[in-house]
């Protein structure tokens, strides 16, 4: 059964109407390698382009967040990134994302990139790149 907006029961109203975006997407890219270039392109540019053209919009905050993980063999790594969103409605948008993200851990030699979609988390991987 498909779930109703949140934001329906706020639409009727005479002063103001809303369209639902759905629910976001957050990803995290290392601040350090936005500026490599693929293919004459700068990574930032490259994740732009795509997310303006998938989905219309997407929102880059100036500032950065550290994240922090434990490896397999328990050594701690940290890296500065920059946060990206964007909303879409319905599932089916999420492998698009999901493929272009792994594109990009590929090419910039990342082994995953942390995604949040909705109230879900995963780290996706190139398939060349799943941890064992």
């Amino acid at each position: 059964m498909k779930q109703q907006s949140k934001w329906r029961e706020f639409a009727d109203n005479p002063r103001y109407w809303v369209e639902d975006l759905g629910r976001p997407a957050v990803f995290l890219i290392p601040i350090r390698k936005l500026n490599k270039k693929i293919g004459g392109k700068t990574v930032k540019s490259i994740v732009y382009d795509f997310l303006i053209q998938r989905f219309n919009a997407c929102t880059i905050p100036k500032s950065t967040v550290t994240g922090f993980w434990k490896d397999s063999s328990g050594e701690i790594h940290k890296d500065v990134c920059r946060v990206y969103e964007v909303s879409f409605l319905g599932k089916q948008r999420i492998p698009f994302l999901l493929e272009r993200l792994a594109e990009v851990a590929s090419a910039i030699h990342e082994k995953g990139i942390y995604v949040k979609a909705g109230q879900y988390t995963c780290v996706v991987y190139p398939r060349d790149k799943k941890p064992r």
